[in-house]
């Protein structure tokens, strides 16, 4: 699987995208659930289909990614907030907003990974989710306004209560 791995990493840096996938879905036939490479090549997988445009396919790969649990050994469990912020982002385009809301509830849980997806982000994305199903979302906008969050003033300039 390790061949396969850095092959599809080659294409991906020459933004070759079908063939990054091909090898990655290589990876994940010759690895076992197991092994910390399978779960990397899932969320490349997922990184290399967000290229691609294909957002079920993101959503698809990012979903199995975050359910998995890892241990704070694995070298993937550095990666679940980001994945599960990435995964909310897609849902939320996708017009899944409840799965989102859940998917960025997890994400705050882990606080220790907030120098790889700051907490305005995330509070960002879920009042954006909160106003697309008609819950307001103005109090995370906020939150995320004193964090520094542009996006989020622009929301609450956009949207007023």
């Amino acid at each position: 699987p390790t061949a396969y791995y850095w092959r599809a990493r080659v294409h991906m840096r020459n933004k070759d995208w079908e063939k990054a996938v091909e090898d990655l879905d290589m990876t994940t036939k010759k690895a076992i659930a197991l092994q910390p490479i399978y779960w990397k090549a899932r969320r490349r997988k997922a990184q290399s289909y967000l290229e691609m445009g294909d957002l079920e396919a993101v959503a698809k790969e990012l979903r199995l990614f975050n359910r998995r649990k890892f241990d704070k050994d694995n070298p993937n469990y550095t990666y679940l907030r980001e994945c599960l912020t990435q995964y909310a982002d897609v849902l939320i385009r996708l017009e899944n907003y409840e799965d989102a809301i859940e998917a960025l509830e997890r994400a705050l849980g882990y606080e220790e990974q907030e120098q790889y997806v700051p907490t305005e982000r995330i509070l960002t994305l879920r009042g954006l989710a909160r106003h697309k199903l008609g819950e307001g979302g103005h109090d995370d906008w906020q939150k995320a306004a004193k964090l520094g969050s542009v996006e989020a003033n622009r929301f609450l300039e956009e949207f007023p209560a």
